[in-house]
């Protein structure tokens, strides 16, 4: 699949995702509660797309800014759209390789230490009641 590892389940879903989908949907799985204490700010700059994005993480909050980047941000990286979906998988140390990262990198663990899970499979945690 490029770049990026195997998808699970809903690969075309994940597979069609606009940058800024992605990203919203890292905001979703944020654990707030641990995020709420941080602030700071993370430049994005998609190769394969020429997308750029400044992501503020604040008051637990992902805020996206598209077609813009923040000259002092304690993170900047380089990659493509596909392997974005690494951090969303928790693979931090196959997203390095792929990518170029400038800055605190422990603002990049951070987030991927702080994406909950949960399974959208067959048997994943939502029941169906049928009539």
């Amino acid at each position: 699949m490029g770049e990026s590892s195997k998808l699970k389940r809903g690969d075309d879903l994940l597979a069609n995702m606009k940058a800024s989908n992605i990203f919203d949907f890292m905001g979703i799985l944020l654990d707030k509660a641990v995020m709420a204490e941080h602030d700071f700010t993370v430049n994005v700059t998609l190769k394969d797309t020429g997308e750029k994005f400044m992501l503020r993480f604040k008051n637990a909050a992902l805020l996206q800014f598209e077609d813009t980047l923040n000259e002092g941000a304690d993170l900047s990286i380089n990659t493509s759209r596909t392997v974005l979906f690494l951090i969303l998988e928790k693979k931090l140390e196959e997203f390095s390789n792929l990518a170029k990262i400038e800055g605190d990198g422990a603002l990049l663990e951070l987030i991927v230490e702080n994406l909950n899970q949960f399974d959208t499979g067959a048997d994943g945690p939502f029941n169906i009641v049928e009539p």
